[in-house]
């Protein structure tokens, strides 16, 4: 998998890299460096599903692969198609740089973006315990209570929810991580924080305009004057 560029400069010079390979053909490595800069730095659709219809097979059968190739449907807004691929994924787990956690989980998402909540619930309910055994080895990793505490909120048990993020925020806290809260899940504080407070880490962090415009989760703030003004910045 790739280093997930960091800055606007490493997105320039990724870009650069990736066109400068796929001169010498293409394989799976730099397409999917390319696809990642088409949805994240780009943020043109279109150049996304040109890219991704060039991956082959094996590609799709990697972490990597179906951790973007998720990414791609869920950007583009298309759950149906994102259950469609979901449904022919054998793993239960996907580890790399773009997503770690449960397969369930992912297609919980789905399904509830598709409008199928008791589904969605199935899912989620089955996404939990792979969490949280994977919890007894690290109990304070952050991706692992992140993912536990958005499946609390997607099951409606904010309690639960809020006591996990309570968690979260001092394991932040403790390792020093909170220079700018880079950690800071804007999925998990668009459920659980007022809007202001994500208004403040999205103008603290390094998230690109594409970024703002194609997530789904960031719908309810689309009409507020702050968010417009991030994203021309």
């Amino acid at each position: 998998g790739h280093r997930h560029p960091q800055r606007l400069g490493d997105f320039a010079e990724a870009d650069a890299a990736a066109d400068r390979s796929l001169v010498d053909g293409a394989y799976w490595d730099n397409l999917g460096l390319k696809l990642l800069l088409a949805l994240e730095w780009h943020g043109d659709l279109e150049e996304a599903k040109s890219i991704l219809d060039q991956f082959p097979t094996s590609a799709l059968q990697e972490d990597w692969g179906i951790s973007e190739a998720y990414r791609y449907y869920e950007r583009s807004r298309n759950p149906s198609l994102a259950l469609a691929f979901l449904g022919k994924v054998s793993k239960e787990w996907l580890s790399s740089n773009f997503y770690v956690g449960p397969v369930a989980m992912l297609t919980g998402q789905a399904r509830k973006a598709a409008g199928q909540t008791a589904a969605a619930e199935r899912d989620f309910r089955r996404a939990l315990p792979l969490i949280e055994q994977r919890l007894k080895d690290t109990p304070n990793d952050i991706t692992l209570l992140t993912g536990k505490a958005l499946i609390h909120v997607y099951l409606e048990e904010r309690d639960a929810a809020e006591k996990t993020y309570r968690l979260i925020q001092e394991v932040q806290e403790t390792d020093g991580q909170r220079r700018g809260r880079r950690g800071y899940s804007v999925t998990l504080g668009m459920l659980l924080d007022p809007p202001e407070v994500v208004l403040d880490e999205l103008e603290k962090s390094r998230v690109t305009a594409a970024v703002l415009r194609l997530n789904p989760t960031l719908d309810p703030l689309r009409s507020h004057p702050r968010f417009v003004a991030i994203i021309a910045r």
